[in-house]
């Protein structure tokens, strides 16, 4: 029996996206695309998120720990712009440095752009037994 080369990404909707650092010092801003479902990883629990960034890059990260626990409690949508930064903190025991992600979410969905809503004007109001203002 001859080898065959079985192409396709199993029925899923599965792209070829750019991996994004999550390291401190990194920052990511974007409109999310996708979260995975919750898996087992060789690092322990982990959900994948694509994103479209900024400046137009199919990209994905990994969510791990404190950042799988910040995705999950923003419950991420298609559609939500997302910013993070990863930033170094202090742990309390010991005081090691840690990779502490800062997850802000816009659920408005468009980046940058800030809607303010106005009043409608009221409707002046008359009594029955007055003559309206002309």
């Amino acid at each position: 029996m001859a080898w065959e080369t079985i192409e396709g990404n199993g029925g899923g909707d599965y792209e070829e996206r750019e991996l994004l650092p999550v390291t401190i010092g990194s920052k990511i801003e974007g409109t999310v695309k996708r979260v995975s479902d919750r898996f087992e990883g060789t690092y322990g629990d982990v959900r994948w998120v694509d994103v479209d960034t900024l400046d137009g890059v199919e990209a994905k990260f990994p969510a791990r720990k404190i950042l799988l626990d910040r995705v999950e409690e923003a419950d991420l949508k298609p559609g939500h712009q997302i910013r993070i930064e990863f930033v170094s903190e202090k742990s309390k025991k010991g005081g090691k440095p840690y990779n502490k992600p800062v997850l802000q979410v816009n659920r408005d969905g468009v980046a940058g752009k800030a809607e303010t809503k106005k009043a409608a004007p009221k409707a002046q109001e008359t009594s029955s037994d007055e003559e309206p203002d002309f």
